[in-house]
């Protein structure tokens, strides 16, 4: 087998290990909120929150392919969003 397709068998593995990976996180929110297993609200709230933020580092890493090399400045700007996306769920918490 040449190196590409050596390279491309790897990189579809790693696709499809992320594709799964993605409704394993999908399936845990929706199981947590059908089965009522998390009865405060706000643990409820974060703990999708975490869940959310998991989906989106698999989805940006993996599918958009920031984990590339020069990928860099939209790295940049997924990392920020996410600082933003802390501050603000912390500062809704604390005001609740």
């Amino acid at each position: 087998m040449s190196q590409a397709k050596a390279k491309s068998r790897r990189e579809m593995t790693t696709i499809i290990w992320a594709f799964v990976l993605s409704l394993i996180i999908t399936a845990i929110a929706f199981v947590a909120v059908g089965l009522g297993m998390i009865q405060e609200r706000i643990s409820l709230f974060l703990f999708l929150v975490l869940l959310a933020i998991l989906q989106v580092a698999v989805q940006l890493f993996y599918f958009m392919h920031l984990k590339d090399r020069g990928h860099r400045f939209p790295l940049l700007f997924a990392g920020s969003a996410v600082f933003v996306a802390v501050v603000l769920v912390a500062g809704i918490v604390i005001w609740m």
